[in-house]
């Protein structure tokens, strides 16, 4: 049986398929989909507690949610256009808070299709996001970003809408939206994020922390502050001009050879070498 992991905290695949080219599978990270022309069924086990199970029929203007892990497929009646947007529960918490996590979470249905305004708002919203094209001018990447966390906090409304069991207004002052926030904004600030600070700030024990993290957020506070830090530089890579020695003590690194190693283990490549693939620079 197929699974999927996810590489990056979210991304968006345009596909059409006359047979779709997976059967049955599951993938560690939400998924929607948008269904621009076609017909055909979708379907889910329900092998995972608590998820729906059955088969529905999808045609244009379908939009779908498929939770983490559970067991799902498609089946094309007719050729079907898709767009598919994936994202991890971290890219949830960092860029739209908890409350969306759940909501998305307690659908009562994988066919979460907005109405009225909001389904207009989404059929805009992903063909902005389609005809947006991956350009390294310093705009597209936060323009998609945006457009993104548009479509899924819509479809986070249409799913609590549909829900079973309304959630509670979402808690002021958020410890998991606080916490995401502190480390974005000092994410070149390494001595700010030392566990012992962190714990002292937000009220975590220092045992406790490791866990408390793991389980909200799906991967370590190490793996997620180290990976805040790439993108971070990824960012700084493409959109500026500073040079890699720069870079690397804007954003806290020892030198920039503790730079290049870590950014090498995440990317596969040199700095050097990412920014002149996506800019044609090398500065």
């Amino acid at each position: 049986m197929w699974r999927e992991n996810l590489y990056r905290p979210a991304e968006v695949l345009v596909r059409e398929h006359d047979v779709f080219p997976i059967g049955e599978h599951r993938h560690a990270f939400f998924e929607l989909t948008w269904i621009r022309f076609g017909t055909g069924t979708f379907g889910m086990t329900g092998e995972t507690p608590g998820t729906w199970r059955g088969t529905l029929a999808y045609g244009p203007g379908t939009l779908l949610l498929v939770p983490p892990e559970a067991l799902h497929r498609f089946t094309v009646g007719t050729r079907t256009g898709f767009v598919f947007i994936r994202f991890t529960g971290s890219y949830i918490a960092e860029s739209l808070g908890t409350f969306v996590e759940q909501a998305l979470l307690a659908s009562a249905t994988p066919c979460i299709t907005p109405e009225g305004g909001n389904a207009a708002a989404v059929q805009a919203l992903v063909g902005m996001l389609t005809a947006e094209p991956e350009a390294a001018d310093g705009f597209s990447s936060p323009l998609r970003q945006q457009l993104v966390g548009s479509i899924v906090t819509l479809a986070a409304r249409s799913a609590l809408h549909r829900s079973a069991t309304p959630l509670p207004a979402p808690p002021e002052g958020d410890k998991d939206a606080r916490l995401v926030a502190y480390i974005q904004r000092n994410i070149h600030r390494p001595e700010r994020l030392k566990t012992e600070v962190l714990c002292g700030m937000f009220h975590i024990s220092p045992g406790y922390m490791g866990r408390y993290f793991k389980r909200r957020f799906h991967e370590s506070l190490r793996e997620y502050i180290a990976g805040s830090r790439i993108r971070a530089v990824e960012r700084m890579l493409c959109d500026s001009r500073m040079s890699i020695k720069e870079i690397a003590y804007k954003m806290g690194y020892t030198d920039s050879s503790h730079l290049i190693r870590a950014f090498r283990a995440h990317y596969g490549m040199s700095p050097t070498r990412y920014r002149a693939a996506r800019t044609g620079d090398s500065y």
